[in-house]
C-alpha cells in the first residue's frame, strides 16, 4: 500500500483521542499540553493514541523535548497529510521531539500521520545550537521493539531525524521529504541505527543538491540489518553502511535501493570503536540490485560545511581509512552510472571509482571479497579498484563502459582504466569482465592494469578490452600488467 493511502481512518475501540483532551487540531492553537494528557492516559490503559484529522501545533516548553515516548505507545493518525503533528513557527531549540532523548522504551508503534518539522519557520541559528539541541523526532538509547509505517516526516533541518538504538527497529513505507536548506551547514542522517533494523520501501528526498544538512540518508552501525526497495534523491551520500560498533556487524543485507543525484553512493566503513579494537568491523555484508545515479558534475559545496565539493565521486566504496579488517563482502548486480564530464572549464573531479577499495592506511586488509555482474557507466577513475590486502577477491563478469573518463588533466594514466589492481591481496581473480570506451573520442587508456608483486599476481581469465571511437589514440592496450618487488 502507497504511503498515505491507509483503510484506517477512524480511531479504534481502544484508542484515546487527542481531542478527548481538548486538542484543537486547527493549525493555530498550541496543542502541546492536550496531546501530552492524551499520550498519558492511553499509556496507562494500554491504549492507543489517535489523531482525527487536523494539524496539532506542539513546541518545547521548560523541557528539552516537545511530547513524552513511553514503553507501549502507539500512536496513529488517519494518514499522511491528514493527521499532522507540527512544531509551532519560533519554537527555539530542543532536542528530541518525543523524548527524552535516548529513552529505553519498547513496544514502540507510530503509524499513518505527517510529523511536519517546519525548520523554514524554525531556522538553526548556529552549528553550536544545533550540536546542544540536534532537533530529531526520536532518539531512543534501548528497548526491544519499535515500528514506525506509513510516516511522513518534511521541512527537516536537524542532525538526526530518527535515532534508533531499540532491538527489532522496522521502518516501513515512510517519506522523509524537504531534507537540509538554511545557511548553517552540518552533518546529518535522517536514520541513524544502531541495532537491528528491517527499512524498507521509504523515501528519502533532499529540499535541493548542495543545500546545508542534505548530508546521508541511512547510516547503519552493528549487524543484522535489511535495507530494501528505498529511493534516496539529492543527497550527498545515499547511505552509510558501517562496522562501527561494540560488536561486529554481520547479516547485513542492502539491495533493490534506488539512489539519484549523489556524489556518493554506498559508502562502506569499518572501523574501530571502544573495546571493539580488534576482528573484523563487518564480516557478512550483501549490496545487490541496486540503482545508483552520481550527478557529480551538479554539486558544488558540501552539504556539511559549505566548502566546494572535490573529492572523489564514488558509487559502492570502503573508506579509505578504515582501520579493521573486512570479510565475506558481495557486492553484485548493482548499476552505477555517472554524468560524463564534457566541460574542460567545470570544477575538476579526480579519480571517484566505480565499486572497490583504495586502503590509505596501508594497513587493513580484505578477504573473501566478491564483485560481479556489475554495470558501471562513465567512472571519472577506474571502474573498479581494489588496492588493499587480504586474500581471496573475485572479480568477475562486470560490464564496465568508459572507465577513467574524467577531463581532469592530473589523473594518473594508470587510473584511466576499466579495472585497477594495485598492491593486492593474495588470490585475486578477474573473470569474464567486459571492458568499453564507446566514446567519440577514446578516453580509457588500458583495459585492466595491474601492479603487484609476482606472488599476488591476479588470474585472468576470459576478460575483453574495446575501444570504439573514432579517435582511439589515447588507448594504450588492453592489458597492462607490472610486476614489483617482493
Amino acid at each position: 500500500m502507497a504511503p498515505g493511502i491507509t483503510p484506517n481512518q477512524g480511531a479504534s475501540q481502544s484508542a484515546v483521542s487527542v481531542k478527548d483532551y481538548k486538542a484543537m487540531g486547527d493549525g493555530v492553537t498550541d496543542d502541546t499540553s492536550a496531546v501530552t494528557s492524551a499520550i498519558t492516559a492511553a499509556v496507562a490503559s494500554g491504549s492507543e493514541v489517535f489523531f482525527p484529522p487536523g494539524t496539532y501545533m506542539v513546541g518545547p516548553g521548560t523541557l528539552s523535548y516537545i511530547l513524552p515516548i513511553r514503553s507501549g505507545l502507539r500512536i496513529r493518525g488517519a494518514g499522511i497529510g491528514k493527521s499532522v503533528i507540527k512544531v509551532k513557527p519560533n519554537a527555539g531549540n530542543y532536542d528530541v521531539m518525543f523524548g527524552p532523548q535516548y529513552s529505553v522504551v519498547s513496544d514502540v508503534h507510530f503509524s499513518d500521520m505527517t510529523i511536519d518539522q517546519n525548520s523554514g519557520s524554525n531556522p538553526i541559528q548556529s552549528l553550536a545550537d544545533l550540536s546542544a539541541h540536534p532537533r530529531m523526532i526520536i532518539a531512543t538509547g534501548g528497548g526491544n521493539n519499535f515500528t514506525i509505517n506509513d510516516v511522513e516526516v518534511r521541512d527537516i533541518n536537524a542532525f538526526n531525524t530518527i535515532y534508533i538504538s531499540t532491538r527489532t527497529t522496522s521502518i516501513t513505507n515512510c517519506r522523509f521529504t524537504g531534507i537540509g536548506g538554511g545557511s548553517v551547514y552540518h552533518d546529518y542522517s535522517a536514520l541513524y541505527l544502531t541495532a537491528s533494523a528491517i527499512v524498507t520501501g521509504n523515501l528519502f528526498q533532499s529540499s535541493g543538491l548542495n543545500a546545508a544538512g542534505a548530508v546521508t540518508a541511512i547510516e547503519t552501525h552493528s549487524g543484522d540489518q535489511t535495507i530494501s526497495g528505498n529511493t534516496i534523491d539529492g543527497m550527498l551520500v545515499g547511505m552509510n553502511v558501517s562496522g562501527i560498533g561494540r560488536t561486529e556487524s554481520n547479516n547485513i543485507l542492502v539491495s533493490d535501493n534506488t539512489i539519484a543525484h549523489a556524489y556518493y553512493g554506498i559508502q562502506i566503513w569499518s572501523r574501530k570503536y571502544g573495546s571493539h579494537q580488534s576482528g573484523y568491523g563487518i564480516s557478512g555484508l550483501t549490496i545487490g540490485n541496486n540503482i545508483i545515479r552520481i550527478t557529480q558534475n551538479e554539486w558544488n559545496t558540501n552539504a556539511i560545511d559549505g566548502k566546494p565539493v572535490l573529492g572523489n565521486p564514488s558509487g559502492i566504496f570502503v573508506d579509505p581509512n578504515a582501520n579493521l579488517p573486512i570479510k565475506a563482502m558481495t557486492i553484485s548486480n548493482n548499476s552505477v552510472e555517472y554524468d560524463l564530464e564534457n566541460n574542460p572549464s567545470a570544477p575538476i573531479i579526480s579519480a571517484g571509482f566505480g565499486i572497490g577499495y583504495w586502503d590509505a592506511t596501508g594497513g587493513n586488509s580484505a578477504e573473501e571479497v566478491k564483485i560481479t555482474n556489475n554495470t558501471i557507466i562513465n567512472a571519472p577513475g577506474p571502474g573498479v579498484r581494489i588496492s588493499v590486502a587480504g586474500s581471496n577477491v573475485e572479480i568477475s563478469s562486470n560490464k564496465i563502459i568508459n572507465p577513467g573518463s574524467t577531463l581532469n588533466p592530473r589523473l594518473p594514466n594508470s587510473y584511466r582504466a576499466g579495472i585497477v589492481i594495485t598492491s593486492p591481496p593474495v588470490g585475486v581473480r578477474l573473470l569474464n569482465n567486459s571492458i568499453t570506451d564507446n566514446l567519440q573520442t577514446t578516453r580509457m587508456k588500458y583495459g585492466i592494469y595491474v601492479l603487484a608483486p609476482k606472488a599476488a599476481q591476479p588470474e585472468l581469465t576470459a576478460n575483453t578490452v574495446s575501444a570504439s571511437g573514432v579517435d582511439t589514440s589515447a588507448f594504450a592496450r588492453p592489458i597492462s600488467v607490472t610486476t614489483t618487488p617482493k
